[in-house]
């Protein structure tokens, strides 16, 4: 009993002192929980209180839905940004992947709520040894003229932190999809020839709707909670890196235990299978971090530190940003 509790106190120092990498966050669901209190309205304050932890995917859209409602004016914008990264930052973070859909506040546009973020995620860089990069959100629940609209925003992008933007994400409610495949593969194409990574949420209901990888082939997918063997066997094959979140999957896929989690499909070290990355989703929404996530999954697959760094290792080839200088350095960071 002993040895037990003190191998939960060293593995629980060990995941906060080790050099993180999260590649899955999503800034609204990240907000700090404190913010959304002082900043809701008190009947908002009360629907997000009854909904308490979320239990069900919808649970998580509404949720949504009601913290974006303190989202008035860029400002707000800017501060919860700056929160995000701060608390990242504080969980020795080294390098984030910072996701949004871009939205328009009062009489300001998706660019300028682009252009807040990435003046947040530069000043950032600039003080903290962590490095952020943001990745833009296209809602499958919108039509197609938006995912175009947000290929126009981006090439007609003129900020000197644009090279910040490394990665589109294709997510949102798989049960209320509005674009066909073929039309959205045009689109992400577009933003693939203009240098960003393609990464892609799927397998969130059980009447998911399977890629043909042959067809196109996301640089990352992410969640695949109800993918069946035969797709889960198609992702191995192809070696599309995947974009776990232990919290999020425990709540949404209804599982009690993190070693239940599909986790161990993607990390095996007998088969020399390592497609994975251990991530957060929402910070704000499952009450967790980081350090958390990495804790969760090593106390539950029964992984040292050196098997958390090899994850990591692996994790700096999965990142969007494409600079070797960059990824070296987190790799010597990792090592430490």
């Amino acid at each position: 009993m002993e040895d037990d509790i003190q191998r939960y106190v060293k593995l629980n120092t060990d995941c906060f002192n080790l050099n993180k990498i999260d590649i899955h966050a999503h800034l609204n669901g990240s907000i700090r929980r404190s913010t959304l209190n002082e900043l809701l309205s008190n009947n908002d304050k009360e629907e997000f209180c009854n909904i308490g932890m979320p239990t069900t995917l919808q649970n998580c859209f509404d949720m949504f839905r009601i913290s974006s409602k303190i989202l008035t004016d860029l400002n707000i914008v800017r501060r919860i940004t700056r929160e995000v990264l701060e608390d990242w930052k504080n969980q020795n973070c080294i390098y984030f992947e910072l996701r949004t859909t871009p939205k328009a506040i009062g009489d300001k546009n998706k660019t300028d709520y682009i252009n807040v973020i990435l003046e947040e995620i530069n000043e950032s860089n600039n003080k903290y040894l962590m490095k952020t990069r943001l990745i833009l959100c296209i809602d499958r629940a919108h039509p197609l003229k938006d995912a175009e609209e947000l290929y126009d925003i981006y090439t007609k992008l003129n900020s000197p932190y644009k090279n910040l933007i490394v990665g589109v994400d294709y997510s949102g409610n798989e049960d209320k999809e509005h674009i066909p495949h073929n039309d959205l593969f045009v689109v992400l194409n577009k933003f693939r020839s203009a240098g960003l990574g393609i990464t892609y949420h799927i397998g969130e209901i059980e009447k998911y709707k399977m890629l043909d990888f042959t067809v196109f082939k996301p640089d990352r997918i992410s969640h695949t909670f109800y993918l069946n063997d035969d797709d889960v066997k198609k992702i191995i094959e192809f070696k599309i890196p995947v974009e776990i979140c232990p919290t999020s999957t425990l709540v949404n896929f209804k599982k009690y235990k993190y070693s239940d989690i599909h986790f161990k499909y993607y990390f095996d070290k007998t088969k020399e299978v390592n497609l994975v990355s251990i991530n957060t989703d929402d910070t704000m929404l499952f009450s967790t971090n980081i350090c958390q996530e990495f804790f969760e999954i090593a106390m539950s697959h029964d992984l040292d530190v050196n098997d958390l760094k090899n994850i990591l290792r692996n994790t700096v080839s999965f990142i969007f940003d494409k600079s070797e200088m960059l990824r070296k350095e987190l790799i010597d960071k990792i090592d430490r």
